[in-house]
């Protein structure tokens, strides 16, 4: 059987990764490695990872972490996980299976996962992405080689080198799939912990934009064409579709405003 090399990125968020470990250890496929790159949790992440795991430490973002990860991996195939997430039983299995096939990459579709009405608006947004060629990315579960190959994630982007390093996977020609199974992604829900993020993201979104134009515009862009393609799925539910265009309205705003201020902060020289 093929190793399957599973790279973790964490900061402070030792309950999110027991789960996640959990999900892992219950996966019908058994040959896994298991690699958690901490950068320097002050809540005993590290210690907690170092013994169910190999654990070291790096910073300062999660791309570079991912990378180090890799790099150190010994699988013919590498998954990456956040540590948020939680695992069906079948997926590693799955997607094995899949590169069996021909596959390089596969893409993972997620659900949401928590409780509140935020998290039920964040769960409706991800089903409507699911099959949506531009907010689903092959970034998961991808063929060691193939990841070598194309370079592996860019050095400098945040936030969005997912996107971007499914984009190199396309333009390189690989073959891509997708998974049945999928992942429970437990995101954060607190509203305005959510708006900051997005904030952050939007300050270093220049270079996202330099690096795939066309196909980051139809990423952010607030209208996305996944929800036209999900009307009848949102006017199911539209207490939670007001709470999804409310959610997506600030969100936009704070993303906005965050690659305005990098513009400003480049023309001033700060």
């Amino acid at each position: 059987m093929p190793l399957v090399s599973i790279v973790i990125p964490t900061r402070n968020c030792r309950a999110e990764l027991s789960r996640l470990l959990d999900s892992i250890e219950r996966q019908t496929f058994r040959d896994l490695e298991v690699i958690v790159v901490d950068n320097f949790s002050a809540d005993g992440t590290f210690e907690a990872a170092a013994k169910r795991a190999i654990a070291f430490q790096l910073g300062p973002e999660r791309h570079t972490q991912r990378a180090a990860g890799a790099a150190r991996a010994r699988g013919e195939y590498l998954m990456f996980f956040d540590a948020d997430m939680e695992l069906d039983p079948t997926l590693v299995e799955e997607c094995v299976a899949l590169g069996r096939q021909g596959f390089d990459a596969v893409i993972l579709p997620e659900r949401g996962g928590g409780c509140g009405y935020w998290a039920e608006c964040q769960k409706l947004e991800k089903e409507c992405y699911w099959e949506d060629p531009w907010m689903e990315a092959a970034n998961r579960f991808i063929r060691a080689e193939t990841y070598r190959r194309v370079g592996g994630y860019h050095p400098e982007l945040v936030g969005e080198e997912d996107f971007e390093l499914h984009d190199r996977l396309v333009a390189a020609g690989a073959r891509v799939g997708r998974s049945r199974a999928m992942i429970t992604h437990h995101e954060g829900t607190a509203f305005w912990g959510v708006v900051r993020k997005k904030f952050y993201y939007g300050t270093r979104a220049r270079r996202v934009f330099r690096e795939a134009p066309g196909n980051n515009f139809m990423r952010f862009v607030f209208l996305k064409p996944a929800y036209f393609r999900n009307w009848r799925r949102l006017a199911r539910h539209p207490l939670l579709a007001l709470g999804l265009v409310t959610m997506k309205t600030v969100q936009f705003l704070a993303g906005g405003a965050g690659f305005a201020l990098s513009l400003a902060r480049r023309t001033t020289g700060g």
